[in-house]
């Protein structure tokens, strides 16, 4: 007697092959039978935690996963949560699935936010451009919610305005506008249409076309076009008075539209989506949600931007690194146990009717012995034995528990969006579960009940496997051995396809051997002995059409695609057994090569961390031998507090034997818990790691692709054959290492500061991080944007320049006036996050706006990194400090602190010395070049702490002392300072106006050495360094100053400095007059008998005869004797006149010891005078007596060689002609200059000469 199955068995109404969010966003049921998975549940709680509006960035999400992994079933119930109370009965049986702490956070932050969101739902590649669907999206949304009134106008409906306005007002503009858009093949209803759609590229044709029918106008708009600001416009209007929360945007299939971001991820569409990223992650109180929802795997994509020819390699990853650091990211992969709940969950018995009872007492034998073998097997992990029979193979029958276990690895490898793990359950198509159930019938008289075996996966997935690059390979093959069966051998084509599925997903928790064929086929026990003589005669490598390979090493099956497969293993065989040395890296280290490119996480993140402090910290994950452990753990921790300041690190030890285990957890339990390995969790597993052979293996074929390149690189002859086995060996070594890290195999004992600790999943696992990280960094301060949370510098990264204006305006007196007051949203958004919410820029008790280190009990990170930072600023004043000292002791434990933030926070605490000037640097430009940074700039911050290494810190210590000093020297010298001028601007004004002071004293003031010691130091260290062509300013007037003048122990006084520098500038103002002076007394010293030294002279020349004082004398002697005589009075200013000539030097231009030399000359002068006696007079000639002078005449007479007296009369008039005058200027000029030259005596004779001949009219 028989009975269908489908009876008391049958497929859950909750699931569905596909979720569509536009037409089944209603579909409550749908929504109450979703079933989340521990990814689901960290991106529900992200939903409720980013619905708090302080909440820190990162509303913007992609969630992405493989077809069949419920995406689009989450994305439903995510739109839910936004559009209904969580009181919603079907969203409370959502609620229920979930960990306590996700649905408490999910209470009480919908409770703080109780309003709808406006939902907005997208598909695939929508039609136009990523902000054209956006808009389009928003405005079918607010249609459907019956309020498009309130749309605000954009520049697509005043395009389409005037259009309309042509066709009804300008008809001849209107024909031209409508033939230019027909040469472009469309129609202005075409045309309106896509305007409205808000599709860009209508836009652009309109505009383009639009000067042909409006004489050569453009299309000038004011309206917006661009989707930030569309739905930030809306987004407050339905905030403000329509009762909504915000706006979600949902975008199912993304993947669509990213491959085409990731070809130009700077072109329009990449920058589209980082512009709207960016708005959502900004939005604040204005709550702006975006999820897409991708089936592509992050490094998927980018192997698809590798491919793309127009840009290099690192470019692109430089550009699509943006894209993603402006997205929240998850990977929805549910886990095997989570898998096969979920399948349990679809296929539902009713076990309280007649039928499953029958089955039950029918084949109780049977299933007994299936679950004993599934058991024994060992191939499901995570299952008791009594789970294992209720969850897999009663809870999922009659899908056997090879299918159970084979049917989510074949869909994840090959399944496409309309063909999944859930169609192959729930749809009625060829192959599918539910097509085999709905068949299926019960014969209680047979020795099995109908099972759906793993062979049958092959009908369902085939077309997908044909289509799949990377399978094709696969079913090629089995098509070709499939021809050397014979029509009924129902074995060997089950065996076939069973073989060729396990190929495709290469299973590592058993080998496909006569055991586990027997077992996955269902072979029952009458039919055993048959099948092995069936399955001997297809791998008989004798007979011809064999379709399978025994291996001899462990007698495993493969299908009989290759000859040669042998003898490349054999290769691979020797080279491990007979020459392992060519190989090179030991194991642990090649495995660390191949790391990067393994699909296990990199690291576990520190979410709690991230949320409490804005700053996302994780542990870095590192594959590790024991020997690493043992002998070198300082060199696998090097970059813990150094290099590059690893926030942690967690060591998965890779154990071979139990021995190396039981000596990891004694290192465990003492090493680490030393302090310096705080920041370190170790991984030990807890079975030894068999992987060593697989790694081996996976060596030797890349050796023997480099080494035999002709056979087995890409052109070779063996490629292919090389290609298949390095993807099997690819496949065992990661689905291996996935079984090791994933917190859920619980393969793995954690141990951080000596002690074990309770991780069984990955969520676990993070919180473990973010323990570590609370406990390692509880000092960093509250940073809030992920753009600042950076150690690199490099690129555009979003808010550099506000960074810089920032740290500019810090250098200024009256920075906290004018940060508080700053308006625009980028750089509020950075003085917000990083200077008020630390309680850095406040106002204080009296209502004034300050910036000073705030409360250590209330920002107990900013408190200490100030604290950090004034400490490195003292000892600079002692000596220039490096940088990178600095940074150092800022980047590790407590601290942990971001460089990005660095140069804000040290202009921060640094505010008053860079407003006084006291801060600048020393850069080492080169082995040999130093250069002094003193003038700080926007970006001269942010180079110091890019490159600490390369700066060091020199303290100006512009303090109260140098300001005293400058202030008095300004005040000595007459130099106006305004208040407002920078500390070190006051002090080049300083120096430069005493040097052009010292630069205009008289030389004998720059040089006499009758002066002071005081005045000498201040000469020797301050004026004479100030008065050269480009001086140290800084240096002379604030540190040598303090070294030569005053004592820098003591305190300086104002009044102190202008008294001193008075006097010692007096001193050198007054030392020319002070020698003139001297050469006064010298005169006196010589010309004894007077009151003073004119008056001796004045006597003594008086005494002259008259002869003496009369004749020409030459030399020093006509010098003294002309001064004399030149004046009707000597003064003394003719005595000065006088040293000027007998030294031929100016006496401000004197050294010291010329009055020495000029007392010397005069008095050889002097007694020369003396001692001199005038030649006899020529005889005179008779002659007539002179007639009497008349008034304004002037009589000049000569006596002539032969004794005659010639004498002329002239009138001397009071104006020359200008002729006259010319001529008289031109002389006196010529005697000047030529006359310099010559003697008094020759002068003299050349005078006499011309008199003679120009007034006396007599030959010479």
């Amino acid at each position: 007697m028989t009975q269908d199955i489908k009876e008391f068995i049958r497929i859950s109404p909750g699931f569905k092959a596909a979720v569509n969010l536009r037409n089944e966003r209603d579909n409550l049921s749908k929504v109450a039978g979703y079933i989340p998975t521990e990814v689901a549940r960290e991106i529900i709680l992200d939903f409720a935690k980013k619905m708090h509006p302080t909440t820190p960035n990162y509303r913007s999400r992609i969630v992405m996963g493989t077809y069949g992994t419920g995406k689009s079933h989450l994305a439903l119930v995510l739109l839910n949560l936004f559009l209904r109370p969580l009181e919603t009965p079907e969203l409370q049986v959502v609620s229920e699935k979930l960990d306590p702490d996700t649905r408490a956070v999910l209470k009480q932050h919908r409770q703080f936010v109780p309003g709808p969101y406006l939902a907005v739902s997208l598909y695939g590649d929508e039609v136009g451009h990523i902000g054209d669907s956006l808009m389009m999206g928003l405005r079918h949304a607010l249609v459907n919610a019956n309020l498009e009134n309130i749309l605000p106008p954009t520049a697509f409906d005043s395009a389409i305005k005037r259009i309309e306005e042509f066709e009804g007002k300008y008809p001849a503009s209107f024909d031209i506008l409508k033939h230019k858009v027909a040469e472009r093949s469309k129609t202005i209803e075409e045309l309106k249409t896509r305007l409205r759609e808000y599709q860009r590229d209508a836009f652009d044709l309109f505009r383009e076309v639009y000067p042909a029918a409006t004489s050569g106008s453009q299309f000038h708009y004011a309206a917006r076009i661009d989707p930030a600001t569309f739905y930030n416009d809306v987004n407050k209007e339905l905030r403000k008075n329509h009762g909504y929360s915000g706006i979600v945007v949902l975008w199912d299939e993304f993947g669509q539209k990213m491959e085409e971001v990731v070809k130009d991820p700077t072109g329009k569409e990449g920058l589209a989506l980082q512009d709207f990223a960016e708005c959502c992650n900004d939005s604040a109180e204005n709550q702006l949600h975006l999820y897409l929802f991708c089936h592509r795997s992050l490094k998927e994509y980018h192997d698809i931007s590798r491919s793309a020819s127009s840009f290099s390699h690192q470019n692109l990853e430089d550009d699509l690194r943006k894209i993603e650091g402006r997205f929240k990211q998850y990977i929805l992969k549910s886990t095997d146990v989570e898998t096969f709940q979920l399948i349990d969950g679809v296929i539902v018995a009713n076990e309280q009717s007649l039928g499953w009872q029958e089955l039950t007492k029918s084949f109780e034998g049977y299933f007994d012995a299936l679950v004993h073998d599934t058991a024994r097997l060992n191939y499901f992990t995570g299952f008791t034995r009594d789970e294992l029979k209720a969850t897999v193979v009663m809870g999922a029958y009659p899908l056997h528990p090879m299918a159970v276990y084979s049917l989510p690895a074949i869909s994840e490898k090959v399944a496409q969006n309309n063909r999944t793990l859930f169609t192959c359950l729930c749809e009625d198509e060829p192959g599918s579960f539910r097509r085999f159930l709905d068949k299926a019938l019960m014969d209680r008289s047979a020795p099995s009940p109908p099972m759906f075996t793993v062979d049958k996966l092959w009908d369902y997935f085939a077309r997908d496997i044909k289509q799949q690059e990377r399978t094709y390979s696969i079913y090629r093959d089995f098509e070709q051995l499939k021809s050397r069966l014979g029509p009924d051998d129902d074995f060997g084509m089950r065996t076939l396809k069973a073989v060729s599925v396990f190929r495709v997903f290469n299973p590592t928790r058993f080998k496909i051997t006569e055991d586990i064929l027997l077992y996955s086929l269902d072979i029952a026990g009458v039919d055993r002995e048959h099948y092995l003589s069936e399955l001997a005669r297809h791998s008989d490598l004798k007979n011809e059409n064999h379709i399978l390979m025994r291996m001899q090493s462990d007698g495993t099956f493969r299908p009989a695609v290759s000859s040669s497969t042998e003898t490349l293993m054999e290769k691979v065989r020797k080279i491990i057994e007979d020459t392992p040395e060519k190989l090179g890296q030991k194991s642990i280290p090649y495995l660390k090569s191949l790391w990067p490119n393994m699909p296990v996480a990199g690291f576990v993140e520190a979410t709690g961390y991230g949320d409490d402090f804005g700053v996302y910290r994780q542990l870095t994950i590192e594959p590790v031998s024991m020997y690493q452990v043992r002998e070198s753990l300082h060199i696998l921790t090097k970059n813990l507090g150094d290099g590059s300041f690893a926030d942690g690190l967690l060591f998965v030890l890779l154990c071979e034997t139990s021995s190396e285990i039981d000596e990891a957890k004694r290192i465990a339990e003492t090493t680490l818990t030393e302090k310096q390995n705080q920041q370190v969790v170790l991984a030990i597993p807890k079975q030894p790691v068999k992987i060593a052979r697989l790694l081996l293996e996976h060596q030797a074929l890349e050796y023997l692709k480099k080494n035999e390149a002709s056979l087995y690189a890409e052109g070779g002859e063996l490629h292919e054959e090389w290609q298949v086995w390095k993807q099997d060996k690819n496949t065992q070594l990661t689905d291996a290492i996935g079984d090791i890290v994933t917190p859920e195999k619980q393969a793995l004992e954690y141990y951080w500061k000596g002690q074990a600790q309770d991780v069984q999943n990955s969520r676990q696992l993070k919180k473990l991080a973010t323990t570590i990280m609370q406990e390692v960094f509880p000092y960093c301060p509250k940073i809030g944007d992920q753009k600042l949370a950076q150690d690199d510098f490099g690129g555009n990264w979003g808010y550099r320049k506000e960074c810089r204006d920032i740290v500019l305006k810090l250098a200024s007196n009256d920075a906290a006036e004018t940060l508080w007051k700053e308006t625009a949203a980028a750089p509020q958004h950075v003085i917000t996050h990083l200077l008020k919410s630390n309680g850095i820029l406040r106002k204080d008790q009296a209502g004034d706006i300050v910036i000073s280190q705030p409360g250590k009990d209330e920002y107990p990170g900013a408190h200490q990194i100030w604290n950090e930072i004034g400490e490195f600023l003292n000892k600079a004043r002692q000596r220039p400090l490096e940088v990178k000292k600095l940074v150092a002791q800022l980047r590790k434990s407590p601290y942990g602190f971001k460089c990005r933030v660095m140069p804000i926070f040290f202009a921060v605490v640094a505010h008053h010395e860079l407003a006084l000037g006291n801060i600048s640097f020393e850069f080492q430009r080169s082995a040999k070049q130093v250069e002094m940074i003193t003038a700080i700039e926007g970006d001269t911050l942010e180079k110091v702490f890019a490159t600490p290494d390369k700066f060091k810190l020199v303290y100006v210590n512009v303090s109260s002392n140098q300001k005293a000093l400058v202030d008095g020297m300004a005040k000595v010298f007459g130099i106006t300072l305004v208040p407002s001028d920078p500390a070190l601007e006051r002090v080049k004004k300083v120096g430069t106006a005493i040097g052009l002071w010292w630069r205009g004293l008289a030389k004998h003031a720059q040089t006499t050495v009758q002066i002071s010691i005081a005045a000498y130091a201040v000469r020797e260290y301050i004026f004479r360094p100030l008065a050269e062509l480009e001086p140290d300013t800084q240096k002379i007037l604030l540190r040598d100053v303090f070294e030569r003048v005053f004592d820098v122990k003591d305190k300086v006084k104002q009044n102190d400095v202008e008294k001193r520098f008075s006097e010692i500038k007096l001193e050198f103002e007054i030392a020319p007059e002070k020698l003139r002076q001297n050469v006064i007394e010298e005169c006196l010293k010589n010309f004894e008998g007077g009151a003073d030294g004119v008056d001796a002279v004045q006597k003594w020349f008086d005494a002259l005869p008259d002869e003496t004082k009369n004749f020409m004398h030459h030399g020093d002697p006509a010098v003294l004797v002309d001064c004399c005589r030149e004046a009707d009075a000597i003064d003394e200013n003719v005595l000065i006149r006088l040293a000027e000539k007998l030294t031929g030097l100016s006496v401000t231009s004197w050294a010291d010891d010329m009055v020495v030399k000029f007392s010397a000359k005069l008095d050889s002068a002097k007694k020369y005078v003396e001692s001199f006696e005038p030649p006899s007079a020529p005889f005179a000639k008779p002659g007539s007596d002179q007639d009497p002078i008349r008034p304004n005449h002037v009589g000049l007479t000569i006596v002539f060689p032969d004794g005659e007296n010639k004498k002329r009369i002239f009138e001397v008039v009071e104006e020359l002609s200008p002729n006259g005058q010319a001529l008289e200027n031109m002389l006196n000029t010529t005697v000047e200059q030529i006359g310099r030259s010559l003697d008094e005596k020759e002068k003299t004779v050349i005078l006499y000469r011309f008199l003679r001949k120009h007034f006396f009219k007599t030959a010479s």
